[in-house]
């Protein structure tokens, strides 16, 4: 397909040649380009939230949670390697519903997006233009039954400090079977956003046992997010779960613990068997994690956890955790210290 694009372009500017020097040998006026704008003429969605317009009515998503990040330098290696490798220095994405099966998201590549900014949209991210991903249903998804033709987003407001993100888009869609066309329209107003890996879904502690080093050490920062409905052990409870980096090649760590639901800023205890270490290795011959090691709490463990910020708009969680493991294992007593975990996100 590309191939007999390019035939037809240079086809046409070889014909169109004469006429071009003629035309420019008359005038020197050029009409300026236009400003990219975003046409959207509908309610701006409340704090927190998205709204999305299909051919002018409203799509009725099943979920609201809304998340956007910026990630570069080191960091872009970690999360997003593969982009790296194509040359490009950074990665924005903002996702909209992201935890129905149904969503909306956008990728800017190579540019650290800032209020005002208008990007032009297409099925694919590039330098200079953002791309876009949907599924609405099993026949209006990304390129496979549509590709996008037109249109724009813009971002309203970036404020970092805050973790929080605005924009409207809108764009035309064409169906690729009968080349029906699509209006798709929205806005999100304040969305979670996290300006570099540092700034939140991350956790750190200090974790020493007898005769024995882990990995988790005082600010060294490792990946985690919460769980409403305890991650499948207690699922009356709310689970944290923080965990060193997988790799097939080495161990990994984790530290889990599952506080009485429902929710809310305060200090809690770790009922016994509420609070769990575990240390796993890659089986090759099975292509499965094996858990080498876990340390459960027999006791209760009072005041373990302080929960500082839980917000049930943006899905966010953050806190401190401090207590002591003492079991039967090789490494009790097992003390992890001075934890804090950073706007989690959690579902």
């Amino acid at each position: 397909m590309m191939t007999f694009l390019t035939s037809k372009i240079a086809l046409l500017q070889v014909s169109l040649l004469a006429v071009v020097f003629l035309f420019s040998a008359c005038t020197t006026d050029e009409a300026p380009p236009k400003p990219l704008v975003v046409s959207y003429d509908h309610p701006i969605a409340a704090s927190g939230r998205t709204t999305t317009y299909l051919d002018g009515n409203l799509y009725p998503f099943m979920d609201n949670f809304n998340y956007g990040e910026y990630v570069e330098g080191d960091e872009l290696d970690e999360e997003y390697g593969y982009y790296r490798q194509l040359g490009y220095h950074s990665y924005f994405e903002i996702d909209l519903n992201a935890a129905d099966s149904n969503y909306i998201s956008f990728v800017v590549l190579d540019s650290d997006v800032h209020a005002g900014d208008i990007f032009p949209l297409r099925d694919s991210a590039y330098r200079g233009m953002a791309g876009m991903n949907y599924e609405f249903n099993k026949t209006f998804t990304t390129s496979l039954k549509q590709h996008v033709i037109s249109g724009a987003i813009q971002f309203t407001k970036v404020d970092i400090p805050n973790k929080q993100i605005s924009g409207i888009y809108s764009c035309t869609i064409q169906n690729v079977s009968d080349h029906i066309e699509h209006t798709l329209e929205g806005s999100f107003t304040d969305v979670f956003y996290i300006h570099g890996d540092h700034t939140a879904e991350v956790a750190t502690a200090e974790v020493a046992g007898t005769n024995w080093q882990s990995e988790f050490q005082k600010d060294k920062f490792f990946s985690a997010f919460g769980n409403t409905s305890g991650q499948g052990a207690k699922k009356d409870h709310f689970a944290v779960i923080i965990h060193t980096d997988e790799d097939s090649q080495e161990d990994y760590e984790s530290i889990s613990f599952y506080l009485q639901n429902p929710i809310k800023p305060g200090t809690y205890d770790l009922e016994p068997g509420c609070a769990v270490y575990t240390k796993s290795s890659f089986d090759k011959t099975k292509s499965i994690y094996v858990v080498d090691a876990a340390d459960t709490n027999q006791v209760l463990l009072p005041n373990a956890v302080t929960v500082t910020m839980f917000d049930t708009v943006s899905r966010r969680i953050a806190g401190t955790f401090d207590f002591t493991i003492e079991d039967n294992s090789s490494r009790s007593p097992l003390v992890i210290h001075n934890g804090k975990f950073l706007d989690l996100t959690f579902w």
